[in-house]
């Protein structure tokens, strides 16, 4: 019995909501976008650290968490304290984090971080590239225009009008009986 007075009360909270959202699009309020700011731990002292030769290195776990933590690149290499490990960090495999900070993306399971370049060069393999969808959609675009101006895809409505009646009064005669 409770699950059931727990339930309406939640259909009541969601219709209520439901306006809300509603009437907020009817009065024309739109939803502002959060801007995304920058952690603390990631801009503390940021230029002091990309001149001291660190980047940004944002740690992937097994789990799926993103831990960003500056290293010190020494050898080509990068030593994460968390795991006491040591990973790549050539230039093959440098991003930029907002265009400002030099960041890497390193999977904990993995000595080789995560390189845009191969992903990239993998995807056009694989036939994933985009802009091969984008080449299609342009087409696809393309042909509906033609259609268009040969009158195949809106066309008059008059004529469709027209067409629509003489297969009314066809049916009908049918339905009649009368020989058509």
């Amino acid at each position: 019995m409770s699950d059931k007075s727990m339930m309406q009360k939640i259909d009541i909270l969601f219709k209520e909501k439901a306006k809300e959202i509603k009437e907020k699009e009817e009065a024309g309020i739109k939803k502002s976008r959060k801007i995304f700011r920058v952690p603390r731990k990631v801009s503390a002292g940021a230029k002091r650290k990309i001149k001291q030769n660190q980047i940004l290195v944002m740690f992937l776990s097994a789990s799926g968490n993103l831990m960003p933590q500056w290293c010190k690149i020494e050898d080509e290499m990068v030593y994460i304290r968390k795991n006491d490990t040591w990973h790549q960090a050539t230039n093959e495999y440098l991003m930029n984090f907002m265009g400002k900070y030099p960041t890497m993306l390193l999977p904990e399971w993995s000595m080789k971080p995560y390189s845009p370049r191969e992903a990239k060069k993998e995807a056009e393999d694989r036939g994933e590239d985009i802009s091969v969808q984008k080449f299609l959609i342009k087409i696809m675009k393309m042909t509906q225009a033609e259609l268009k101006k040969k009158g195949f895809g809106g066309g008059s409505p008059i004529i469709w009008y027209i067409i629509g009646g003489v297969i009314l009064i066809y049916m009908a005669m049918k339905a009649m009986g009368l020989d058509v």
